[in-house]
């Protein structure tokens, strides 16, 4: 997964995670990965985008999903580690594009 410098991506985005509705906000420095957006974010997006995540995956069942369903739902992003500049990075695995 591409790591973000020290200081962190420099420009202000709004985007969306694939098959989301709700727009995020944080930082690009404008690179992709396999044609998806590279972003970092605050760890309360990151909190915000793993909750969409799941009620995405929702649609998809008629039932409560299991821990192991929310783990695929989730990809990780849950565990993602906060870099020394206070921001996740979404950078290099993700599938964000700006709104």
């Amino acid at each position: 997964m591409r790591k973000a410098t020290d200081g962190g991506f420099p420009t202000p985005v709004s985007f969306r995670v694939a098959d989301g509705e709700v727009i995020f906000e944080g930082w690009t420095d404008g690179s992709r990965w396999n044609g998806w957006l590279n972003v970092e974010v605050t760890p309360a997006t990151r909190s915000a985008i793993v909750e969409e995540a799941v009620a995405i995956a929702r649609r998809y069942t008629d039932h409560d999903l299991s821990p192991e369903e929310t783990d695929e739902a989730t990809g990780g992003m849950d565990t993602i580690p906060t870099g020394p500049n206070g921001r996740v990075s979404f950078a290099g695995g993700f599938t964000t594009f700006e709104a």
